[in-house]
């Protein structure tokens, strides 16, 4: 009864086996013998290699004594591909279990299966059921993407099923669709050319990854002037990582190098062939090959004009009875580019600069020596770094090795994900910024260093690059290298920017330019982005999680790590709908919600430092925690601004409060909050801005 009830609530095509009756999860899923087996000492190169020759898409974590532990993902692989880790970066460091004793243990610290992203189903459930799960909406890009892991007993030793998993069932005839419907062909579900991700066949590898992730199909056409070359797949990209291809190699090479299936006649398909055709295709090996086609291009029936490509997951959501729209959604990941528009409102007719002007344009180098910023040095603890950053009011601290060389910057978010993960206050910074969630680890210490003579405009722009190249994973900072000599010679000296601190700086930028200072492009844009009005540079309520003041801390923390986001809105509890369908208002939100804090990112830094010395915050409920430290953090009248108020007034406010995130209000002196605008939010208008004026000229 309780599977017949669980069939008809997902409201889906009956899926059975050829000779009747419903198929269970346990008779699909792929156990975890038959999969690669590894240990948190592993290089992850080794497991890239295994992957690609094998054609699978996950490999299992073992301890010693045998007990499957986590999953390692092709998307782990590509993630840490794309950041530019170290080629003998190992499983353990990659799950943040850090040194050789914990990735040996037994006992890790933190199992890997309990890392954000990974979704779950019991093993007894139906297929249906799990076909809901293993196709995400277009746009989710999170860790463990399609891949469900089955419970058994009190842990996953069910195994583990992915979309390919799904298309073998399909092609094997374990799986059919509900009589009628075989008729559905690759036109029907496939993703037509002009939506699909494409790359010049001479982009670089790291590009080519970039744009892998993007994509929830992972394949991207390569073309040239000529044409159609060929199909980019995640294999591609594992063989890079394992072969210790430079990011900025030229990623057709690496395609062009693929055995035995490099070229488009290998993938092709017609668009009238049937998806129990398109199945039996993606598992095929090729003449040459070790592992299966797995994506497809599309033909126009009886031509070889191209007309879109073929995955796994399109077929795995033709299955689910899904929608079959674009699985590309990298038009929505603009950054509200007409947004950028300049406002016939202009704040220098409206403020006037209290401090002395240079009429020189501001430079990088002016906002850094107004803010220090802590250091620590490799063989400090978490606990010592989140001391110093309460203790300093920064969100990121310099790591230093003994002999003050920079090894990377630990930051909020490094907390945030220390936090969620379970991670001991003990751990040795050092080990933390080999794991794979430092944001800002010695490997990407050259990449993000700017000169101090760069413009507040073109620091906007790199971190804008940053937020847009490593989605969900991006660094809030970026490193100055300033010069200065003292007896030994020429030294070079580091210093910490934020993104906050390039949202004040627009206070400054602003008045040099309307005091007469020619800045150029850069200066142009410091005076457009700062005419703009909040709410067109703001995140709509919709798209900010939220949670309930009963909620614990770590729900809040977790939440707000699982959305990539550095807050998350606090609801009252009396006025939160729990209905299945709450009503919504224009902003999508619960009509009766009302905000009444919000939980940041800096509230991981003051629970971290906190949990040293009382444990009784561990686990204590949003409600307890905004009460014992209402002394130390600041209220929403604190940090409000209204939707039609300019980005100006924003970067002011943020100034004064020294807060990163500012709740946007509907109206002066209405409660109702439609969004929140971040520093970063205000860093990104002002890239956009900048490089659409270099455009134009």
């Amino acid at each position: 009864m309780a599977n017949q009830q669980s069939s008809s609530s997902v409201g889906l095509k009956e899926l059975d086996l050829g000779i009747g009756g419903c198929l269970t999860v346990s008779q699909l899923a792929v156990p975890h013998e038959k999969l690669p087996c590894f240990s948190n000492a592993t290089q992850l190169r080794d497991v890239a290699e295994q992957l690609c020759l094998k054609g699978l898409t996950a490999a299992v974590i073992f301890s010693p004594d045998g007990v499957p532990r986590g999953l390692v993902t092709e998307d782990d692989i590509l993630q840490l591909y794309l950041q530019g880790a170290p080629w003998d970066i190992t499983v353990g460091e990659m799950c943040g279990n850090g040194s050789e004793a914990n990735a040996t243990s037994s006992t890790p610290r933190r199992p890997c299966y309990d890392l954000p992203g990974f979704a779950s189903i019991s093993h007894d459930h139906l297929i249906p059921e799990a076909l809901q799960l293993v196709t995400p909406l277009p746009g989710a890009s999170v860790r463990g993407l399609s891949h469900l892991l089955v419970e058994r007993a009190c842990g996953y030793g069910g195994g583990v099923i992915s979309p390919l998993d799904l298309v073998q069932a399909f092609a094997d005839h374990r799986l059919a669709m509900r009589s009628g419907d075989d008729d559905t062909t690759a036109l029907d579900i496939m993703e037509p050319l002009q939506h699909a991700p494409c790359l010049n066949y001479d982009c670089t590898m790291q590009k080519m990854v970039r744009e892998l992730l993007a994509y929830p199909g992972r394949a991207v056409i390569m073309s040239s002037k000529t044409g159609l070359k060929g199909l980019a797949t995640v294999r591609d990209a594992l063989r890079g990582f394992y072969q210790q291809a430079a990011r900025s190699k030229n990623a057709w090479e690496m395609v062009a190098m693929r055995p035995g299936s490099s070229t488009l006649q290998q993938h092709v398909i017609s668009s009238a062939a049937s998806i129990r055709d398109a199945a039996t295709m993606m598992v095929s090996t090729p003449t040459g090959a070790s592992a299966c086609l797995r994506d497809l291009i599309v033909v126009r029936a009886d031509t070889t004009e191209v007309i879109g490509i073929l995955t796994p997951l399109h077929l795995v959501h033709a299955l689910a009875a899904k929608p079959t729209s674009s699985l590309n959604i990298a038009a929505t990941r603009q950054l509200k580019n007409k947004a950028m528009e300049v406002h016939p409102s202009n704040p220098r007719k409206r403020r006037r600069h209290e401090t002395p002007i240079k009429l020189r344009p501001i430079t990088i180098a002016d906002l850094v020596v107004l803010r220090d910023h802590p250091i620590c040095t490799t063989s400090q603890t978490l606990s010592d770094a989140a001391h110093s950053l309460v203790d300093s009011g920064r969100t990121a601290c310099l790591v230093v090795s003994g002999q003050g060389e920079v090894q990377g910057v630990f930051t909020e978010n490094d907390l945030l994900a220390a936090l969620v993960e379970g991670t001991m206050g003990n751990l040795a910074i050092e080990k933390w910024l080999r794991g794979g969630n430092a944001r800002l680890p010695g490997f990407l210490v050259p990449a993000l260093t700017l000169p101090a003579t760069s413009s507040l405009a073109e620091a906007a722009v790199e971190m804008t690059a940053v937020a847009e190249e490593y989605p969900g994973f991006a660094c809030h900072h970026l490193l100055v290298c300033q010069s200065s000599s003292d007896s030994s010679g020429h030294e070079k000296q580091i210093k910490i920017l934020s993104a906050l601190d390039i949202a004040m700086g627009l206070i400054d930028a602003v008045a040099v330019q309307t005091a007469g200072s020619d800045a150029g492009a850069a200066g142009n844009a410091a005076v457009e982005t700062a005419a703009m009005t909040v709410q067109h540079a703001m995140k709509e309520r919709c798209d900010v999680s939220c949670c309930r003041m009963t909620d614990t801390l770590d729900e809040a923390f977790r939440t707000m790590f699982d959305s990539h986001q550095n807050c998350v809105l606090v609801e009252s509890e009396s006025e939160s709908s729990h209905a299945a369908q709450p009503s919504r208002d224009a902003h999508g939100v619960p009509a009766k919600s009302r905000v009444v804090d919000v939980i940041t990112s800096n509230d991981a830094i003051l629970v971290l430092a906190a949990r040293q010395t009382n444990k009784d915050a561990q686990g204590s409920s949003i409600a307890g925690w905004l009460e014992k430290s209402a002394s130390v953090r600041k209220t929403i009248g604190d940090r409000a601004i209204v939707a039609d108020a300019h980005l100006f007034d924003a970067a002011r406010a943020m100034a004064l409060s020294e807060s990163h995130h500012l709740m946007v209000l509907a109206a002066p002196g209405s409660e109702e909050i439609t969004g929140v605008i971040s520093a970063l939010d205000v860093v990104c208008a002002l890239g956009a801005n900048y490089r659409f004026d270099l455009v134009e000229l």
